[in-house]
């Protein structure tokens, strides 16, 4: 859990110009069958720019918009994810976290960061 002594700590890098964002992670397995297990990052989009880019795979078709990235089921999967698992915008995914089933529908897809530097989530970059 972050403590506000921690937070306070940290006011020189804001002052220095420092950015950052919230992270908040836990893992499932897929309950499509494969059993692969996954790494779920909750991030806030709206704050990451400075921080973090993602870029979403053209979807045509799909005729949600980014509103749909807002619904409480709502993930975004890697393209590489993606293509393991036949998935396309608007697919369900169940997956099994803390001894629940939870089904989750596909809001975009992740683009593969092609710069170098990798998406925060080992399994599913």
């Amino acid at each position: 859990m972050f403590r506000r002594e921690a937070a306070r700590r940290l006011l020189w890098l804001w002052d220095a110009g420092g950015a950052f964002a919230p992270v908040i992670d836990r893992f499932a397995v897929c309950g499509d069958g494969t059993d692969e297990p996954v790494q779920i990052l909750g991030v806030d989009i709206t704050a990451e720019d400075p921080v973090r880019r993602y870029r979403l795979r053209p979807s045509p078709g799909s005729g949600t918009g980014l509103r749909s990235l807002f619904r409480p089921d709502a993930v975004l999967a890697p393209d590489s994810f993606a293509g393991r698992h036949r998935l396309s915008v608007g697919d369900r995914l169940p997956l099994f976290a803390n001894g629940r089933r939870w089904v989750v529908r596909i809001a975009g897809i992740l683009e593969a960061d092609r710069s170098g530097s990798a998406l925060p989530a080992a399994r599913c970059s």
